[in-house]
């Protein structure tokens, strides 16, 4: 306990020396034994206007006995004591405004403590400093009435009533977050703007009564819309520029792909005059000629298959690179992302397409420079065989 009236505990603490306790008028009542602490705890109650007139015998200690007092909380705006927090709320001010400090009865709790509060205190102190981030928010607000009254003019003029009952209430773990927001000094009208118009078509269709007990209820999802816009409008603010950077990304990794099937194409070449070659040199029959022949054509083609390899290396790691770009701008550019999906689809289409090519060079390499001679060879050695035999 901390910074707490020294009218309000001595309530306090007589209110726990009470038994059979009634409320009346607003007044407490209840009896007390006449205990000698309890006998100038009396005293002093009456000395601080806390107590009304009591029986004088009560300032009479008799250990065992006891008198009926009746007790009159304090209720000022310095010091307030309630019986619960529904208590504290019947009064306007304390939607808005809560009393410097206060105990709520029901839950035996102190404003301010060091102890953590409950579900339902925290919610309203939550809601406190929520109502205090909406004065600034708002366009003008009014509270000489008793009941705080928010204006926040966009298309529309929105008024929102401080009306809330303690079911309303719960913790709200954004507000924090969402004051941060609002203070950066980076787009700060905009993202006061952008707050502005989601209240607005979140709350229009609501009756004024009912208005800030719903935005209670939505704030969760209000915050969570309000950090989408907010990074759509970054997005759009900086999109041209976004755009063209990416396009020239297009543009490098299309030349990339490009290249790394142009690398191969004058070794390409060489694969159809290194076919006829091998083919004009075979000779008939299982010699040491046609042997050398088709062993220099493994060679070529294993040269070939790692050339393609090589390729095929180099194609996927421009592929991860274009997929490690795509998640970077999914990741910091959300509301973005998917209006630049059509380049990457682009990209990615293309690259499945040289892989298939590659795919096809390799199979036709080992077809031409290998298959072909070991055909050649199996058929002329069968055939040589044959006319030996006749």
């Amino acid at each position: 306990m901390c910074d707490i009236s020294p009218r309000l505990s001595l309530f306090v603490k007589a209110y726990h020396q009470m038994t059979n306790k009634r409320w009346e008028d607003g007044d407490c009542l209840g009896e007390i034994e006449r205990t000698n602490e309890n006998c100038a705890l009396i005293a002093k109650l009456e000395d601080e206007a806390l107590l009304f007139p009591p029986d004088p015998k009560a300032l009479i200690p008799k250990s065992g006995e006891f008198c009926e007092i009746q007790l009159q909380p304090p209720r000022s705006n310095s010091s307030f004591f309630s019986r619960s927090l529904d208590d504290l709320l019947n009064y306007p001010t304390h939607l808005h405004s809560p009393p410097e400090t206060f105990f709520v009865a029901d839950t035996d709790e102190y404003h301010p403590s060091t102890t953590q509060p409950s579900t339902l205190l925290r919610g309203y102190l939550d809601t406190i400093k929520f109502i205090d981030l909406l004065k600034s928010l708002s366009d003008h607000f009014d509270s000489s009435t008793g009941h705080l009254r928010f204006v926040f003019l966009q298309r529309e003029k929105l008024e929102v009533q401080v009306r809330y009952l303690k079911k309303d209430l719960r913790s709200l773990l954004c507000v924090d977050s969402l004051e941060t927001v609002l203070t950066e000094k980076v787009h700060a009208e905009q993202r006061r703007s952008i707050l502005k118009r989601i209240l607005l078509e979140e709350l229009q269709t609501i009756p004024e009564e009912n208005r800030f007990s719903a935005l209670l209820n939505r704030l969760d999802y209000i915050y969570q819309r309000f950090l989408d816009n907010y990074q759509l409008y970054v997005s759009e603010f900086s999109f041209d520029s976004i755009f063209k950077d990416i396009s020239n990304k297009k543009l490098e990794y299309i030349l990339k792909l490009n290249k790394n099937f142009s690398e191969i194409q004058n070794q390409l070449l060489a694969v159809p005059i290194a076919a006829l070659l091998a083919w004009s040199q075979m000779g008939k029959g299982f010699n040491i000629k046609n042997s050398l022949v088709f062993l220099t054509s493994l060679v070529f083609a294993f040269f070939m298959s790692m050339l393609l390899r090589n390729q095929k290396a180099s194609l996927g790691a421009i592929k991860e690179e274009i997929n490690d770009q795509l998640e970077t701008l999914k990741s910091d550019y959300v509301a973005l992302s998917s209006r630049f999906k059509k380049i990457y689809d682009d990209l990615d289409d293309r690259c499945r397409k040289h892989g298939w090519l590659l795919v096809l060079v390799d199979i036709s390499v080992g077809t031409i420079i290998v298959a072909v001679p070991a055909v050649l060879l199996f058929y002329y050695s069968i055939l040589q065989m044959w006319v030996n035999q006749f």
